[in-house]
C-alpha cells in the first residue's frame, strides 16, 4: 500500500504513512535495504527503529537526534554483542584458561570505558597468573564485540590518542590488537572464518565529518546531523553518533580547562575533593595526580605550570 502513495506525481513532495499497527517497528522503514531470500520461511527481520518520545516519529535505531523534531537522546547504555568473536587459537582451552581470558578480556574493555591507559593490563596479568603468559590474540576484540566500522576504529583511534603517543607504533599495536590484521584469518561463531578489513590510523575531525566548523554552537551541530541523519545508512550513522560525541567531549574538555584555570590554581574544591578521595580509598601521590589529570581532563597538565603542579603533589603528600 505504501507503494502507491509513493509514485512519483507532478507538484507532489511529500507522502505521510500513517501507521496504525506498528509495521514500521516490526518490519522497518519502507526505505530499508532488504535482503531477498527464495527460501520459504525467511529469518524474521530485526527490530532496526524507535520511536521519538517528542514527535513519535519512526527513525533509525542508532540516530542519536531525531531529524524529525532535533529530540536529542540520551547515551544510555549501549548495546552488548555477544562475546564470540576470538581468534583461532590452534588448540582445545581447559575452563580454567578460558575464565582467565573471559576475565582479562573484561578489564581490557574496562579500561577502554574509564578512559584508562591499556598498557598496564600485561602487569595485572603477570601479577594474578604468574603461571601463564598472556597471548596478545585473547584480547582481540574485546572491546568492540565484532564491530570494525569506521566509526568503531576512529572511536578506539580517539582513546589511544588521548594519551599522547610518542609513537605511532604503539598506536598501530593497539589498533590491530582490537581489529585484527587484515593478512590474517579469524573464526567467530557468527562469521565462521573470516579476514577483517585494514586498520584506518588517520584520525577524523569531528566538525568535518558533521560539515560545520570546529567553532560551531550546538544548535548548528544539532541541525547537520539533522540533515545528513536521514540519507545515512547504518555504518554512516554509526560514523556520525561518534563525531557527535565528540562534540560533546570537545564541550566538556572546554568546561573542564576553565575550571582548571580557575580553580586548580587556586586550589580550593579540588584540593578537598582528591584528599577525600586519598582519605576514603588509601591513593598513592601518583593515583592522586593520575585522577586529576583525568577528572579535570587529560590534557590539564597543559594548563598547569611545573610549579603549580609540584606544589599541589607536595601537598598530598603532606596529607
Amino acid at each position: 500500500m505504501c507503494g502507491r502513495g509513493l509514485r512519483l506525481s507532478p507538484d507532489k513532495e511529500d507522502c505521510l504513512l500513517l501507521d496504525f499497527g506498528e509495521n514500521f517497528k516490526r518490519l522497518g522503514r519502507i526505505d530499508k535495504k532488504r535482503s531477498i531470500s527464495l527460501c520459504p520461511s525467511p529469518p524474521r527481520p530485526s527490530i532496526d527503529t524507535k520511536e521519538c518520545p517528542e514527535c513519535h516519529a519512526q527513525i533509525n535505531v542508532f540516530l542519536r537526534i531525531c531529524p524529525e523534531c532535533g529530540y536529542v537522546f540520551p547515551p544510555g547504555e549501549k548495546e552488548e554483542l555477544e562475546d564470540d568473536f576470538l581468534p583461532e587459537f590452534g588448540e582445545l582451552l581447559d575452563d580454567e584458561t578460558k575464565e582467565k581470558i573471559t576475565y582479562i578480556r573484561s578489564q581490557r574493555k574496562m579500561r577502554f570505558t574509564r578512559k584508562l591507559v591499556p598498557d598496564d593490563l600485561w602487569a595485572l596479568w603477570s601479577r594474578r597468573y604468574s603461571d601463564t603468559i598472556l597471548c596478545n590474540d585473547w584480547l582481540y576484540q574485546a572491546v568492540f564485540r565484532g564491530d570494525t566500522s569506521i566509526a568503531a576504529q576512529q572511536q578506539f583511534l580517539s582513546y589511544l590518542n588521548s594519551f599522547n603517543p610518542q609513537s605511532s607504533k604503539w598506536v598501530s599495536f593497539h589498533m590491530e590488537l582490537e581489529f585484527g590484521q587484515p593478512n590474517r584469518v579469524y573464526k567467530s561463531k557468527s562469521k565462521g572464518r573470516y579476514s577483517p578489513p585494514p586498520v584506518n590510523l588517520n584520525q577524523m575531525n569531528w566538525w568535518e565529518l558533521l560539515q560545520v566548523s570546529n567553532s560551531a554552537t550546538p544548535e548548528e551541530v544539532k541541525s547537520a546531523y539533522s540533515q545528513l541523519a536521514p540519507t545515512a545508512d547504518d555504518n554512516e550513522i554509526k560514523l556520525l553518533n561518534w563525531a557527535y560525541e565528540e562534540f560533546e567531549n570537545s564541550t566538556k574538555t572546554k568546561s573542564n580547562k576553565e575550571y582548571v584555570l580557575a580553580e586548580v590554581i587556586d586550589w580550593g574544591d579540588v584540593i578537598a575533593e582528591i584528599d577525600l578521595h586519598l582519605a576514603r580509598l588509601g591513593w598513592s601521590v601518583d593515583r592522586a595526580k593520575d585522577y586529576l589529570m583525568r577528572t579535570y581532563g587529560v590534557k590539564s597538565r597543559l594548563y598547569l605550570s611545573d610549579r603549580q603542579l609540584l606544589s599541589f603533589l607536595n601537598y598530598l603528600k603532606v596529607q
